[in-house]
């Protein structure tokens, strides 16, 4: 072979080569243009997702209802108290058992499961109108709602929210109400709506908190009337308190008044269902307050069902 043709033979094979590798550039470029992104997706989002659009998750977790603009009366003055919403704050926070660490949690005939907890807290900027009949002055105050959402993973991750399940509800969260709650509706066993009505609890994670099943939440009839009854929980303490009442209507539209006081010790209200009622999750809302003081104390939701 001569020194020109072997010249000309190595150019080619360089030449191939420089093609070579800017077609494989081409392909590669090409491919990661085509190829999505693909995000992790993780479980605290699912389970928040979960609240902010399943039925249950929207019902037993919204504030539709809490504030009303229903004149209500305190025992402090004779003025006609109107409440507003000047501002909402909502957390929601998940915590997820780790089971790389600790394993799943035995649930029985529902296996070897994961467990979560989903915190909601709503802040409210309330403003009040005291109408004195004549003379109208507002006052300005906070009030919170917390409420414990109880998870476990049912389902595999294809499934929809990663296969997580809400099964227990706490409407109160991690303080006591001043009171005990009775709610006896016209047909059926009283139910209770306070702290006393939560024994589920989780096998691993955060078993010091509790929850109601929400198979164990009570079944109640379109248009019932429900009787709520109140008492005080703790009479050595150095105040009393009383209690606003919020539920869905007859009408069907949200509604607050203060409870009828009995004695210091004893509230009773009555509640009036709608007939029908479309919501299968219902709220029944209670704010507590200091008689003397007005000060705000605790507000808690006590959840109920009416099956369609």
């Amino acid at each position: 072979m001569s020194r020109s043709t072997l010249s000309v033979s190595l150019f080619l094979r360089r030449a191939v080569l420089v093609l070579a590798g800017g077609l494989a550039a081409l392909v590669l470029n090409g491919s990661s243009c085509e190829t999505p992104e693909v995000l992790p997706v993780y479980h605290e989002d699912e389970i928040m997702r979960y609240i902010a659009e399943t039925e249950e998750g929207q019902a037993l977790f919204g504030t539709e209802g809490f504030i009303t603009a229903t004149p209500y009366t305190t025992p402090l003055d004779n003025a006609v108290w109107t409440d507003s919403v000047l501002d909402h704050t909502r957390t929601v926070t998940v915590s997820v058992l780790d089971i790389d660490r600790f394993g799943p949690a035995d649930w029985g005939d529902l296996g070897l499961v994961r467990e979560a907890w989903a915190f909601v807290t709503d802040l409210f900027v309330v403003q009040s109108k005291r109408d004195f009949g004549g003379f109208v002055r507002f006052d300005t105050t906070q009030r919170t709602l917390v409420r414990y959402g109880f998870f476990l993973k049912l389902g595999e991750d294809f499934r929809p929210y990663l296969g997580w399940k809400l099964y227990g509800f706490n409407g109160i969260g991690s303080g006591v109400p001043p009171v005990y709650v009775w709610m006896m509706p016209d047909t059926g066993a009283l139910f209770i709506g306070d702290e006393t009505a939560y024994s589920g609890r989780a096998r691993k994670l955060r078993t010091d908190l509790t929850f109601l099943p929400l198979d164990e939440i009570r079944d109640i009839g379109h248009g019932e009337a429900i009787v709520c009854s109140t008492l005080t929980a703790n009479t050595a303490v150095g105040y009393r308190t009383y209690q606003l009442l919020g539920a869905v209507d007859s009408t069907g539209a949200w509604r607050t008044e203060r409870m009828n006081r009995i004695t210091r010790e004893v509230s009773l209200d009555t509640i009036f269902t709608p007939s029908p009622n479309p919501r299968l999750w219902n709220l029944i809302y209670l704010q507590s307050f200091d008689d003397d003081t007005l000060n705000f104390r605790q507000a808690w939701a006590v959840p109920f069902r009416v099956p369609q």
